[in-house]
This record gives structure tokens, sequence and C-alpha cells, in this order.
């Protein structure tokens, strides 16, 4: 388990600064997990890391056996 409290938030790349955001991750799925749903919006300026926490976020729900589904969108979309 990692310093967040769920599988994989930590895994493949180490992320600085980011306790709290990992932290706020890992309580989300395991409400999900446990049934009781929610929403975790990841918002900030280009280049400060928002892809890398994504990746985390979907390697903790893929350890706690979560189906996952992504998708992509241009600024104004």
């Amino acid at each position: 388990m990692s310093e967040a409290g769920s599988p994989g938030l930590l895994r493949e790349r180490p992320l600085l600064e980011r306790e709290r955001e990992l932290a706020a991750a890992a309580e989300c799925l395991t409400r999900a997990r446990a049934g009781s749903g929610s929403v975790l919006i990841v918002e900030g300026p280009p280049g400060i890391g928002k892809t890398v926490l994504l990746e985390a976020i979907r390697a903790a729900a893929a350890d706690m056996g979560m189906e996952r589904l992504s998708a992509y969108a241009d600024e104004l979309e």
C-alpha cells in the first residue's frame, strides 16, 4: 500500500509535492469501491503534472480491480 493509502498511487513515477492530491484521490477511490460515488476534478495550468497525476490515479484504480475509462478534450471542449 502506498503512502497515500491506496495501492499504485506512487508506483511508477514518484510525484513530488502531490500528497494532498493523492490522498484525495485515494479517498475517492476507496469510497467508490465501497459503492459511494463522488467526483474528483483535476485542473491546473499546462505543464503542472495533471497527466502524470491522472496516470497514478488510473493505476491505483486498476490495482483495486476497478474499471477505468478515459478521454481527452481540447481546452474549449
